[in-house]
């Protein structure tokens, strides 16, 4: 079921599969009955099912269900579906998909503690902290970028 080459759902952390199982089956089941610009709407709300819950704009899986269950009772998608569509990036690229699912996994597992003591290099050289201790190293004081 994997979009693009994405791990399936299983290599998720958070039992990502158990709560994405019953919207994939809905949308699958109904897939073939639709016309192309509302399979073409769905088709990006579906490739979004299997980027980490973490990037996602907004309630991919939630969205999705509301489209279907919308569909199935013979109605049309409305302009809240609509609005969000349009809102709705691409997904984001295998590697960054990568980073955030493992991410994910070792907080799932409780090896966070090196997540929170890292601070991004920006963090560490341009903070009030890090331009005093230079300051106080070299006598003069690191601009900030």
């Amino acid at each position: 079921m994997a979009q693009r080459g994405r791990p399936p759902c299983q290599a998720r952390a958070f039992d990502r599969a158990e709560w994405a199982e019953e919207v994939l089956r809905r949308y699958h089941a109904a897939t073939p009955n639709l016309d192309n610009a509302v399979a073409q709407q769905l088709r990006a709300l579906y490739n979004w099912m299997f980027v980490p819950p973490t990037l996602w704009p907004f309630n991919v899986q939630d969205l999705l269900a509301d489209c279907l269950t919308t569909l199935n009772k013979g109605k049309r998608l409305n302009s809240r579906h609509r609005l969000l569509f349009g809102l709705l990036p691409e997904p984001p690229d295998e590697t960054v998909c990568a980073v955030v699912a493992d991410y994910e996994l070792r907080v799932q597992k409780g090896n966070y503690e090196n997540v929170v003591k890292t601070q991004p290099n920006t963090l560490r050289t341009n903070s009030p902290s890090a331009r005093i201790q230079n300051f106080v190293a070299n006598g003069r004081v690191s601009r900030r970028t």
